[in-house]
């Protein structure tokens, strides 16, 4: 495998990547990200729970697959001039890869060879049987998302409230999150989805903050909204593409039963609205 990149475009790539990839890995190939070139450029990253594919910019010479240490390349990456034009190879037979870096201001070999890990080693993630989802505008499942993350538990003992809780109500799509003190909800609009599509289902908040992360602010893009399991068996894993086909997630749901929060919130008709300067508060 050979291709040519600039070090603006590759730390772009390498450093999403790098969020995923776990610094202190159980195994040495979690510490590895999986460059993929058939026709384009693609960079693989997991930490077993989360499998993320990002679409990087560059030019493919020679086809192929290769290995990189995440977070060794990054810190590279941060020293080299932005505008350096990079080349990495794969030797023949070699799972790992040489980056060279040239421009005006430097002139660099690096040899990628430091975990001992080999590319069929490399997780690959089990298909999703009986998929089904729907379709959802980029920019309202991020303002969904959004609006109750801050109300997501860290409390481990309590896994079940590790992430947002999606479901159905009134023709759109509801996000809840609450971590035992605070509560947040949010119910966006969603022509695409029906009650018999989206069964209730927990996002960790890994996978919150990836999808938040990559999906472009103010954009047009359309989301496909894929969630897939057992056949008559609650999902247990989510995908999600943007249409523009740059960045692609999938992810294990936490498989729980979410408690009823709607105990919590009482009838308006009992509660007092107080209006609040904004401003003021902050």
């Amino acid at each position: 495998m050979k291709i040519e990149t600039t070090a603006s475009d590759l730390k772009a790539v390498i450093a999403r990547a790098a969020k995923i990839t776990p610094k202190r890995p159980s195994l040495p190939v979690l510490a590895t990200s999986k460059l993929v070139a058939p026709r384009n450029i693609w960079l693989q990253a997991t930490d077993m729970d989360n499998y993320a594919h990002f679409k990087a910019k560059g030019k493919v010479l020679e086809e192929g697959a290769a290995l990189v240490t995440t977070h060794a390349l990054l810190g590279i990456l941060n020293r080299v001039p932005s505008g350096s034009l990079v080349v990495l190879e794969q030797s023949e037979g070699d799972d790992w890869l040489t980056a060279t870096f040239s421009g005006a201001d430097v002139d660099l070999v690096w040899e990628d060879k430091e975990m001992g890990a080999h590319i069929a080693d490399f997780p690959v993630p089990c298909e999703m049987p009986e998929v089904s989802g729907f379709h959802i505008d980029a920019s309202v499942l991020r303002d969904a998302f959004e609006r109750v993350l801050f109300a997501v538990s860290t409390e481990e003992t309590r896994h079940y409230l590790n992430g947002v809780f999606l479901h159905h109500e009134d023709g759109g799509l509801a996000a809840v999150a609450m971590d035992g003190h605070r509560l947040a909800k949010c119910v966006v609009p969603c022509a695409w989805l029906q009650a018999d599509i989206l069964p209730s289902v927990i996002v960790p908040t890994a996978a919150v903050k990836t999808i938040l992360e990559n999906l472009p602010k103010d954009s047009d893009q359309v989301v496909s909204f894929l969630y897939g399991g057992p056949k008559d068996a609650e999902p247990y894993q989510i995908r999600v593409t943007p249409d523009q086909d740059d960045f692609s997630l999938r992810s294990r749901l936490i498989r729980a039963t979410y408690p009823d929060y709607t105990q919590i919130i009482k009838d308006p008709a009992d509660m007092i609205a107080l209006p609040l300067d904004r401003e003021r508060l902050a």
